[in-house]
C-alpha cells in the first residue's frame, strides 16, 4: 500500500462511529483512527466479544492500542475497555 492509500485508509478510520472503548477513555478531541468488532453468544461458554484496536493520535505521543475482551454483559466489557484505554492515555502521555 502506497502512503497516498495509507492516509486515506487512515483517515477513514477516524471517522468510526463507535465512540466507546478505547475513544472514551481519551479526552475530547484526541484523535483515534480504529476498528472495533463484536461476537455474540458464538463462545461456548455464551460470552461476547468485544475489540477495539486502534492509532491514538495523543499529543507528541501517538501510540497503538489493542484491546480484546470478552464476557457477559456489553456494558461491563466497554467499562473494562474504557479504564483500559484511561490508564494507557495516562501512562502514555504522563498526564
Amino acid at each position: 500500500i502506497n502512503r497516498s492509500h495509507s492516509e486515506e485508509a487512515l483517515a477513514l478510520l477516524t471517522q468510526s462511529y463507535f465512540d466507546n472503548g478505547i475513544v472514551a477513555g481519551v479526552p475530547i478531541g484526541v484523535t483515534i483512527a480504529h476498528k472495533f468488532g463484536e461476537r455474540e453468544g458464538t463462545l461456548e461458554d455464551g460470552n461476547l466479544q468485544l475489540h477495539d484496536c486502534g492509532i491514538v493520535y495523543a499529543p507528541h505521543k501517538p501510540y497503538l492500542l489493542c484491546v480484546m475482551a470478552q464476557g457477559k454483559t456489553t456494558g461491563g466489557i466497554l467499562s473494562l475497555m474504557r479504564r483500559i484505554s484511561q490508564e494507557t492515555y495516562t501512562v502514555m502521555t504522563g498526564s
